[in-house]
């Protein structure tokens, strides 16, 4: 008994340091994000928020499918299987081309030309080096993933710093070309951290990449739908009103910004957790305590920012910046919703039910825009993230309804099986 009793305080402790990790990097993620927007935000101005926004919202359109086919992949597959690494090795090269030409002709309408390919090349390299990130949290390395984000913050940083100097002004494009720039770096770090195998190329199989693409087909569109309703919303907000309206609901948006990069830190380490607990057939941490866990820290933040709405505005934004209270409140609950919905969705992952999620969250996007669209129309673009917001309370309701029906049929099965051994 003395072993056990040592043991648990000791996995516990290292269950703590991962989870540590995990959150304190989507923070140096996320915060180098946050300051490059609020440097957007003072230095260009409102419109170039609303600009620069899009344009965000199409990098995570593609590295959420990118990261969904790819670094889901490598986390549930076996990565060092030949056959799956050329499958993982040709995805990544399709996306890369995606990321490219997609991102570019996304952007086209806010972006010209040469800002477009721009941002298409730093759209590629970055779902690059999110290859890399994904190998350490597969490998659960959270303190070395925090060092890899820290080389490309700093490498962003020290980009917009020379890029001024030989530029000789602030805009969107220089912000874009330094993110290329840290992600650049980023990869370089990732290729000396990772051992020798985590590298290795192998043939591309067209094959396996249709065998894999039972799993990440459905899990990427999955991940693909909000951010594609997010993109949809705000370039509608430009067509109805005008790029500064969208700036304005930005700024907005920023006040609920930590709270989710607190969400997003703990998602990352849940799913390779949720993975080894169905694996072991044993929940390391009951997932209501998780959800708890996620949400309460989010509505006691939201009540502190409301409550200093005011003087964090002045600091972040500038003397004369509009945040609206019902803007404000709409991106707390969509924050509230995010949370709500993370530990169940990452536990369906973890059961390999990519698809029904897919239809979860085709269906509560769907619910939030077609609220969404005449309110932005017809009332205020204000009320945009409480529309969303609305699709996603479905959503997360029916995700759980689908995580109590997939457990029972699971611990039917392990019923069965047992029944059979003992007999």
């Amino acid at each position: 008994m003395a072993v056990e009793t040592d043991e648990a305080p000791s996995g516990r402790r290292q269950l703590g340091g991962r989870a540590a990790g995990a959150i304190v990097d989507q923070f140096v993620v996320a915060g180098t994000s946050f300051v490059l927007m609020i440097l957007v935000r003072k230095k260009i101005g409102a419109a170039a928020l609303g600009e620069y926004a899009v344009l965000i919202n199409a990098m995570i359109l593609i590295t959420s499918m990118q990261t969904a086919w790819v670094g889901d992949s490598l986390t549930v597959m076996n990565r060092f299987e030949r056959r799956v690494r050329g499958a993982l090795i040709a995805s990544q090269c399709g996306f890369i081309v995606l990321a490219v030409v997609g991102g570019s002709l996304m952007v086209g309408s806010v972006e010209n030309g040469r800002g477009a390919l721009l941002f298409g090349a730093m759209t590629a390299l970055w779902i690059t080096e999110e290859v890399g990130r994904r190998v350490f949290m597969a490998r659960q390395e959270f303190w070395q993933l925090v060092l890899n984000d820290v080389i490309y913050g700093a490498g962003a940083f020290v980009g917009v710093a020379v890029l001024r100097v030989l530029v000789g002004r602030y805009s969107v494009t220089l912000v874009v070309g330094a993110m290329a720039i840290g992600a650049g770096v980023s990869i370089l770090a990732a290729l000396v951290q990772l051992p020798r195998k985590e590298v290795q190329v192998a043939r591309p199989s067209a094959a396996a990449v249709r065998e894999m693409a039972r799993f990440g087909s459905w899990r990427s569109a999955q991940m693909g739908i909000r951010p594609l309703a997010m993109f949809v919303v705000r370039l509608l907000i430009i067509v109805f009103a005008t790029k500064t309206v969208l700036g304005n609901l930005e700024g907005a948006r920023l006040f609920s910004q930590p709270a989710m990069t607190y969400v997003s830190g703990v998602a990352s380490f849940l799913l390779p957790l949720y993975i080894e607990d169905e694996r072991r057939r044993k929940r390391s941490v009951p997932i209501v305590l998780t959800t708890v866990l996620l949400v309460l820290p989010v509505v006691l933040y939201g009540v502190g920012v409301f409550v200093l709405k005011a003087p964090i505005a002045h600091i972040l934004l500038s003397k004369n910046a509009h945040v609206s209270n019902t803007a404000l409140l709409g991106w707390l609950m969509f924050a509230v919703m995010f949370a709500a919905g993370q530990p169940v969705a990452n536990l369906l992952i973890a059961r390999k039910l990519s698809r029904e999620i897919f239809w979860v969250r085709a269906a509560d996007s769907a619910i939030g825009l077609a609220i969404a669209v005449p309110i932005i129309q017809h009332v205020s673009p204000d009320l945009a993230p409480w529309a969303l917001s609305g699709g996603m309370v479905v959503g997360t309701v029916a995700l759980m309804w689908l995580a109590i029906r997939s457990g029972r049929r699971q611990q039917r099965a392990d019923a069965a099986f047992a029944g059979a051994v003992t007999g």
